[in-house]
């Protein structure tokens, strides 16, 4: 936080083309991402589109959203990853939902059919119907490479010459930045499954 590598949570931010809009559930963009001429993702065209784009999907269709995920987000010059996470519905209001999966998407990982998201289940039942028994930390992980999630910002922010005198106390924030940052699945299982919000 505070230095060129920050990241501006953008939450639920409203996104908008010459022909449609779409609102993200979260959203991140580097602060260093530079504004552009045209084509941007606000209302003047003049903010850059996040890089990351976080969906969750419990009461739409699958399909819709896929839709959303592959033919708005992660068309050329907008979003760099998508994390589409779908969440079964419980078949009554009181049961816990089960059926956890997500899907990530790079703009870099296509071939000739479309995109070729990772998909990880992570919930209690597999979508076959088998029990996913003992899941345990960094089993089920999602590595976000800081090229992507740093996509689009000056070359300089990665690896930032170090901070001047006075020096920040070790350790050097800019070292400390992981690569990939990872994004444990466990937690986010844990969280539903505790109805932690």
């Amino acid at each position: 936080m505070s230095t060129n590598a920050d990241l501006f949570y953008l939450g639920a931010t409203n996104t908008k083309t010459s022909k449609t809009g779409k609102e993200a559930d979260a959203s991140w963009r580097p602060v260093s991402k530079p504004p552009v001429n045209a084509g941007g993702s606000d209302t003047t065209g003049t903010q850059p589109w996040p890089n990351l784009v976080v969906e969750i999907a419990y009461t739409e269709d699958m399909e819709r959203v896929r839709r959303k995920v592959e033919q708005y987000w992660l068309q050329p010059d907008r979003v760099h990853d998508v994390i589409l996470i779908v969440i079964d519905k419980p078949i009554t209001p009181v049961t816990t939902p089960s059926v956890m999966t997500a899907y990530h998407y790079c703009i870099n990982n296509q071939d000739i059919g479309g995109f070729n998201p990772t998909m990880y289940e992570f919930g209690t039942i597999d979508l076959q119907g088998t029990p996913i028994l003992n899941l345990q930390p960094g089993q089920r992980v999602i590595n976000i490479q800081l090229a992507c999630l740093y996509h689009g910002v000056p070359p300089n922010v990665l690896n930032p010459p170090p901070p001047s005198p006075p020096q920040l106390p070790p350790p050097n924030p800019f070292a400390t930045i992981p690569n990939p940052i990872v994004i444990d699945l466990y937690h986010v299982r844990f969280a539903v499954l505790n109805c932690i919000v």
